[in-house]
Order: structure tokens, then sequence, then C-alpha cells
């Protein structure tokens, strides 16, 4: 399950939430991949829509990742806007995900 926003990360287990939303990005990456490798096979006017979703997943999570990085550079003082900030990016790109999953069974039936 992925970080969950009720979850409260103090300074102290900084390194647990990295390592833990880290690990639920590289997940959701791979998902990603296999997306795009079943988008290659579909038909040109699903593809090219396909292919727009998975460019805005990949910024998506392209921005995560660097966040993920300014995260773990975070000082106490920084922590709470840093970890904040993260959370923000995790949960937008979730929802994005969630709707191009959907978006993938309306179109491709899985």
């Amino acid at each position: 399950e992925a970080v969950e926003a009720g979850q409260k990360y103090v300074f102290s287990q900084k390194d647990k939430f990295v390592e833990k939303m880290g690990a639920d990005l590289a997940k959701v990456n791979q998902e990603i991949d296999r997306l795009a490798t079943k988008a290659e096979k579909a038909k040109d006017d699903i593809k090219a829509d396909a292919e727009t979703k998975l460019k805005a997943l990949r910024e998506k999570s392209s921005a995560l990742s660097g966040k993920l990085d300014h995260a773990k550079e975070a000082t106490e003082a920084n922590w709470e806007e840093v970890k904040s900030g993260c959370q923000k990016l995790y949960d937008d790109f979730e929802d994005a995900m969630k709707n191009a999953r959907q978006w993938w069974v309306e179109k491709f039936g899985e």
C-alpha cells in the first residue's frame, strides 16, 4: 500500500519515508512500462492517446523522483514542508494513475 497521507513521519523517520515512497514509485513506474509495451500494439488512434497519457504519467513520476531526491537532503527545519510537497505530488501521481488504469480498462478491457 502507498504511503498514507495520514501517517505521520517525523524527521527521524525521513529515511523510512523516502525509502517507502521510492519503492512505491518504482512499482508504479514498472506498471507504466508494462502499459507502454501494450500500447505499442494498439490501433493508431488509441495508441496516440495512450502515448499522451503515458508521457504525462512519466512527467509526474520524474517530478516526484526529483522531489524525493530533495527530501533525502531535507533538514529538520524544512522537513514538514518537504514531506508535504512529496505527499502532494505522490497523491496527484496516484490519482493520475488511477485515471489511466480506468481509461486503460475502458479501451483495452484489461
